[in-house]
């Protein structure tokens, strides 16, 4: 059976549309404990108290390709990373907290002096945290405590959509020794 050419052509691109794109590597630079994290815009979710602030560092800058990518989310989870939804994480934002889910309706992102684009992703230390109402969908979630079990979290940032291979980041990993250290810093 003979396959014309123009056929095998057409195949190839379409397999090459289905492909995301890639959204960069990234560094870590610092985390520390802080009260507050700024939310996603129409994001309603409860004040936790404290979150693990994790400013990260990349060549890439999300508002650049925002014509490629409709929307971008950063994911945690403990390493090796299996479940983006294990532990309640808010970002990607700017360097300055401005919310950067959807990067078309973003300013677009200036590099820092290092010569480096810079982001804030805000991650919830442990579930249930004390003094939070939660819903009962949310209270029937998996409890964790990242400052208690030694392990390394990773974290992604990724895009949504219905590619064959996912918009996604390189994994970028906390040790568990910063993340303690963070954490023992008070509030």
């Amino acid at each position: 059976m003979h396959i014309p050419g123009w056929f095998l052509a057409a195949c190839g691109s379409a397999t090459l549309a289905s492909c995301g794109q890639p959204l960069g590597e990234y560094e870590l630079e610092t985390i520390q404990l802080t009260a507050e994290a700024p939310l996603p815009e129409g994001v309603r979710a409860p004040i936790y108290g404290r979150y693990l602030k994790v400013e990260l560092s990349s060549e890439t800058s999300l508002t650049a390709i925002a014509d490629t990518i409709d929307g971008v989310y950063a994911h945690a989870d403990f390493c090796p990373f299996s479940d983006p939804y294990s532990l309640t994480t808010f970002g990607p934002f700017s360097s300055d907290n401005v919310d950067l889910q959807v990067p078309s309706f973003a300013e677009p992102l200036q590099r820092g002096p290092d010569g480096k684009f810079h982001y804030n992703v805000f991650i919830v230390p442990k579930h249930p945290m004390p003094n939070v109402t939660y819903s009962k969908a949310a209270r029937e979630r998996e409890t964790y405590d990242i400052g208690s079990n030694g392990r390394d979290v990773c974290l992604m940032i990724d895009a949504p959509g219905y590619d064959i291979i996912k918009s996604k980041s390189g994994l970028i990993r906390i040790p568990y020794e910063q993340i303690a250290a963070s954490l023992s810093s008070g509030l």
